[in-house]
């Protein structure tokens, strides 16, 4: 997990434009130096000391020695005028150091990031800075990423270039700052959003489970490459703007040299698949992109690697029938539970999931705290049935089906049996136990979900009974 953050300084935490202009004006009085337009002395702002040197002071042969009075009279400035600094940031420091250990890390002087740290009050929430005489940026971010993954928090190109291994250090871009970016993994438009944007990334590593990955981001459009092995890789958490930028962001994919499947959140509990038909029928699950993205994807050299349906039916009286003459088994009993009922049953779903669907295509654990998340968002939302099934106490399989939330229709959304009970009996107990409970509630049509690739039965009852079908797809990148 993520335990580290790390903040560049100008133009991330303070905005220094009237002390570079201050120190500037202090030093050409104190030598005698020629004016120079503000926009000149402005445009090293944020810039490491060395380029401030060579560009403002470089002519002149003791250019050391006015740069180290620019930073002396910078430093001043900052001590007369400290409100200056954002009045949110020490909020926004003890909130994240809560949490996180905060770094600082810049190429100034001791002197000036220690004029900043006491001026801002957030010094005894930074567990450490470092300057201009603790090393380069590339090797301190290595070193701070050496057992955890960190994100870097920065305004420029040369923060961006400063990492090395972009699956250890994932780079936040601060939009508010002094340079413009294209390349980024994540953006923040003020400081106050590097709350939220932190949460969404404990999300993402909760989901992942300490796998490596890599943001791949080009201005508006980003995904997540997701590293399985040497030779493949997943995709997902899609941020798709304009198809310029999308197309750039493929690109970058495909030079990888691995197959590429997705997308993917993380794994299939968390997967979400564009949608490849009826684009404008809203079915659960909801579908990521649209035509156009669709199609840029295959056009770049993608293909469809196998599909799945959300497909809406009625009631199926002939097979319904069949199934109702399946008796119940000896020892084995049934189980319904409704609403508030199935919080108590959660952890019996996840013991099923997990070894039911293990040989299923793109299976990836998933820890029992997220697949509650999963399922009490459902319960809440919705009005659940869980039909379960029990071998004396123990849980041997379920369906769990729910109200569509403006009841225009049943949802059967997961079936699960363990592989030792898996045969025709028990999937036919599930469908006759559904069945009577959609008829109990008033529902003539069901939606179900269900891979078309691996499930033949399924697709070839519903081939010519159904009222509506959505079709959507994992995509596959094969670099030769």
């Amino acid at each position: 997990m993520i335990n580290k953050i790390v903040f560049d300084l100008d133009g991330t935490l303070w905005k220094t434009e009237e002390s570079y202009l201050y120190a500037y004006k202090r030093v050409k009085e104190e030598f005698g130096l020629e004016g120079l337009p503000e926009e000149e002395i402005l445009s090293v702002v944020g810039i490491e000391l060395s380029y401030v040197r060579d560009y403002i002071f470089g002519k002149y042969e003791n250019a050391d020695e006015l740069t180290w009075r620019a930073v002396e009279y910078s430093t001043e400035y900052v001590w007369k005028y400290p409100c200056f600094c954002s009045l949110n940031l020490k909020r926004i420091f003890k909130e994240l150091e809560e949490k996180y250990e905060l770094y600082i890390i810049s190429g100034c002087p001791r002197i000036y990031m220690e004029a900043f740290l006491d001026c801002s009050g957030v010094k005894e929430y930074v567990k450490k800075s470092y300057t201009l005489e603790d090393g380069n940026k590339k090797d301190i971010l290595k070193e701070l990423s050496k057992e955890n993954k960190i994100v870097f928090v920065g305004d420029s190109s040369q923060d961006y270039s400063s990492i090395s291994d972009h699956t250890k250090v994932f780079f936040c871009y601060a939009k508010y700052g002094y340079f413009s970016l294209d390349t980024y993994d994540y953006a923040i438009s003020s400081l106050d959003e590097i709350l939220d944007l932190m949460k969404k990334i404990e999300i993402k590593e909760r989901m992942l489970l300490n796998q490596s990955y890599e943001v791949v981001g080009y201005k508006d459009s980003s995904l997540t490459l997701i590293y399985k092995n040497s030779k493949s890789a997943y995709f997902g958490f899609l941020s798709l703007g304009e198809l310029s930028n999308v197309k750039e962001i493929l690109k970058r994919v495909k030079e990888r040299k691995i197959n590429i499947y997705g997308p993917f959140d993380g794994n299939t509990w968390y997967s979400y698949r564009l949608a490849i038909d009826s684009f404008d029928f809203a079915l659960y699950p909801d579908c990521a992109g649209s035509k156009e993205i669709l199609n840029l994807f295959l056009n770049e050299g993608f293909c469809i690697y196998c599909t799945y349906s959300s497909t809406l039916a009625p009631i199926n009286k002939r097979v319904w029938e069949h199934c109702r003459k399946n008796k119940l088994p000896k020892g084995l009993q049934i189980a319904v539970y409704q609403n508030e009922e199935c919080y108590n049953h959660i952890e019996e779903l996840y013991k099923i999931s997990s070894i039911a669907f293990q040989k299923a295509d793109f299976y990836e654990p998933i820890s029992f705290e997220d697949f509650k998340d999963i399922y009490l968002k459902n319960i809440q939302l919705a009005h659940p049935d869980i039909l379960m099934i029990y071998d004396k106490e123990k849980a041997i399989a379920f369906n769990f089906c729910y109200e569509d939330l403006e009841k225009r229709f049943y949802v059967c959304k997961t079936i699960a049996i363990l592989p030792e009970y898996q045969n025709k009996s028990i999937l036919k107990l599930l469908i006759n136990y559904s069945y009577q409970i959609m008829e109990e509630k008033g529902y003539k049509e069901v939606l179900y979900h269900f891979q078309n690739d691996r499930t033949k039965v399924l697709d070839g009852i519903f081939k010519n009974n159904f009222i509506r079908q959505k079709k959507y797809g994992v995509l596959c990148y094969e670099n030769q």
